[in-house]
């Protein structure tokens, strides 16, 4: 299920990048720790079994 969902998200936004042609795309710093903060938190978890 959710590989399909994927896909479908991915050819989606694919088709409308290529369709309306936004230039460079913005990254905020909220992007980064949206990013990083799920995988530090799960980083430490790895290892405590």
């Amino acid at each position: 299920m959710s590989w399909i969902g994927g896909t479908i998200v991915r050819r989606l936004t694919n088709n409308w990048l290529a369709r309306n042609n936004p230039g460079r795309l913005p990254f905020a710093r909220y992007d980064v720790v949206a990013i990083e903060a799920p995988a530090l938190a799960g980083f430490p978890i790895q290892f405590a079994n």
